[in-house]
């Protein structure tokens, strides 16, 4: 709970400096910060809205109308790689497996689709729709920067949550790990999470929006000119 306060002192932090910022400012970027109501050690009390759904949600959703398990793509990759848990084959090979066990679940299992099909059928009209792409787009680009900044990984889709009805996002578990030295460990070969059905959602929104208000973002922190004082309220 303790790590959850203190990265949301952080974004309220950047939100002050992406406030003093030209580009950040005319992008109207900021930070979704829920309120967070520690209660003990581990348990804590999240601000909650009914229109709050994850990406896990979307998911299976979409398997349960298709009749299909949504463990299914999990099963089918561990099946795949008995060979290269077994020992069956080098090492080297192990890299060409997983990735081809990766282009069968892409295109049989999973469609790059299944968020769009979700959102335009959630979304009353084009105006609505328009109006969350955009505000979805900012929220990713900054979780996105946040991600890569803090070296923050685990981004599985239960941990996070959009608002169906704003697009803004927040996510559960968002801080660093340590290692047994008190060093960030930070083992993923991705440092944020941009995925087919994302893209396939924006469209040219991440050549424009997302690159545009990550950058916007960067500046804001990187500005030698923004300055944050503590003030006592």
């Amino acid at each position: 709970a303790r790590s959850d306060e203190r990265i949301l002192q952080l974004f309220r932090m950047m939100n002050q400096m992406f406030e003093k910022h030209k580009e950040s400012r005319r992008r109207h970027i900021c930070i979704h910060t829920p309120i967070i109501i520690p209660v003990w050690s581990q348990v804590r009390m999240v601000e909650d809205d009914l229109m709050y759904s994850t990406f896990l949600e979307v998911y299976e959703n979409h398997c349960s109308r298709n009749d299909r398990e949504a463990d299914l793509p999990i099963t089918y990759f561990k099946e795949q790689l008995n060979q290269a848990i077994s020992g069956q084959i080098s090492p080297e090979a192990v890299v060409d497996l997983r990735l081809q066990a990766y282009n069968e679940i892409t295109k049989n299992l999973v469609n790059d689709n299944i968020f769009s099909q979700y959102m335009y059928k959630t979304l009353p009209s084009g105006n609505h729709t328009w109006a969350f792409k955009k505000q979805f787009a900012i929220q990713l680009a900054l979780s996105s920067f946040m991600s890569y900044m803090l070296q923050i990984g685990g981004r599985s889709p239960n941990k996070i949550l959009f608002a169906k009805n704003t697009g803004k996002i927040f996510q559960t578990d968002f801080h660093p790990a340590y290692d047994a030295n008190g060093l960030i460990e930070f083992n993923e070969p991705v440092p944020f999470r941009l995925t087919r059905n994302m893209q396939a959602f924006f469209s040219h929104g991440v050549e424009g929006l997302i690159v545009s208000s990550m950058c916007a973002a960067a500046q804001a922190v990187a500005s030698p000119k923004v300055r944050i004082y503590r003030t006592n309220t």
